[in-house]
């Protein structure tokens, strides 16, 4: 058979690329009023003051996580590159899709500030190890630290992580100490 068993065909869609589950829009349409509200909560970190607590609802595919992946990513650029903003800024975007406990998402936010090379293996460490660490992980970043834990809904009721983050400084960790830049 020398002819191939696939048809030509045209394409109804100008870039497919836009259905696969990880494709981020280069610009975001019809969220401006959602982001300006969005920006204004985590407005303060820029001048080294504590944001506003952010809780993101709303159905699959509308734009939370590129929402936030944009704020995120301008928020911590506008920062580092405006000699007249006197703090530093860290910005994490974890996901937590497959975290179905909080000890679960511990792991994987401790994962997202460590390397490839000195990953938190996924059981057999005392909850409040793990919390240590993560406190001395952010000690060891310094500045001001936003962490968007996405899909974390996941977790169902098991809240403690959602309660211990908020409150990290309130208890006394991490104490602040003179910033390093990461971008993640």
């Amino acid at each position: 058979m020398s002819e191939s068993p696939f048809e030509e065909f045209e394409s109804v869609f100008r870039n497919r690329d836009v259905l696969k589950e990880d494709y981020e829009p280069d610009e975001i349409l019809e969220r401006d009023d959602e982001i300006q509200d969005y920006a204004s909560a985590l407005n303060p970190a820029r001048h080294g003051a504590h944001p506003d607590n952010v809780f993101i609802y709303g159905k699959t595919g509308v734009g939370k996580t590129a929402v936030t992946k944009y704020l995120l990513e301008v928020l911590e650029t506008e920062v580092h590159e405006d000699p007249s903003v006197d703090s530093e800024i860290t910005t994490l975007l974890v996901n937590c899709q497959y975290s179905t406990t909080s000890y679960q998402a511990l792991i994987a936010l401790l994962n997202a500030i460590r390397g490839p090379h000195d990953q938190v293996s996924a059981t057999g460490h005392a909850p409040q190890d793990l919390y240590n660490m993560l406190w001395r992980e952010l000690d060891d970043i310094g500045g001001t630290i936003l962490i968007a834990l996405d899909e974390i809904d996941s977790i169902g009721s098991d809240d403690g992580l959602l309660y211990q983050l908020p409150r990290a400084r309130a208890n006394g960790e991490p104490r602040p100490r003179p910033a390093r830049h990461h971008r993640h």
